[in-house]
Order: structure tokens, then sequence, then C-alpha cells
């Protein structure tokens, strides 16, 4: 669950995350701090979360943030339609299957509402 008391922060912190997601999982894959975080107790915070390499969480994020490019794109195109597919992949390969994908969930359908039950294979 992600919250904050004010929306302007928690958009602050979204546009952080999408403009350095690929140095959060390269310090994640690494277990190494960037040079480019000099705060000495952003630094520390940090170190007592990032104390080992961790590739597989570095993936898991990875590739959420390279699908999530898409998404509204795909939403302007499909004018409204239900973004459905039996499964989905990248160049890396396939990662997932849609279980249910015409669920609807507060007004959200397809495989990006919660209840799409999108698996990872």
């Amino acid at each position: 669950m992600v919250g904050a008391i004010f929306a302007s922060g928690f958009l602050r912190a979204m546009k952080f995350l999408e403009e350095n997601w690929q140095q959060l999982c390269q310090n994640i894959r690494t277990g190494q701090i960037s040079d480019s975080i000099t705060d000495p107790n952003c630094r520390k915070a940090i170190s007592s979360i990032l104390s080992k390499p961790m590739p597989d969480l570095a993936d898991a994020i990875e590739n959420e943030w390279s699908m999530a490019q898409y998404i509204k794109t795909l939403e302007f195109y499909s004018g409204g339609l239900p973004l459905v597919s039996a499964a989905y992949a990248s160049s890396e390969g396939s990662f997932g299957i849609c279980l249910k994908p015409l669920t609807i969930v507060s007004g959200q359908r397809g495989p990006f509402s919660s209840a799409a039950q999108t698996r990872l294979v």
C-alpha cells in the first residue's frame, strides 16, 4: 500500500521514481548506494535497508517500471477498450499470464486492474 497525506507529495515521489528507477534497480542489484546520493542521513537510512545485493528484487522492479511506460499510450489509443492479453512478454522473454483479463474493479478493466490476477512465470 502506498499513501500520502498530500497528493502533491505522492506525485513528486512518483515523478522521482519515474526519473530514477534504473539507478534504484542498480543500487538494489549490487547492494551499493550510488555516489550521487551524498546526504549522510539519507545514505545511512538506505544502507540500513540495502545491506546486500538483491538481484531478484531489482528484476521485479525493472519489470514493473519498464512495462508501466506503455500504459498511458495504450489507454489513449484503445479509446476505453479493455486492454487484454492472455500473456505478457518483453524483449527479455515471457513473464506473465493474465488469468481473469475482463475483470472490472472500481472502473478499471483489464490486466492492470488488481483483480486481473496476472501471474509471473
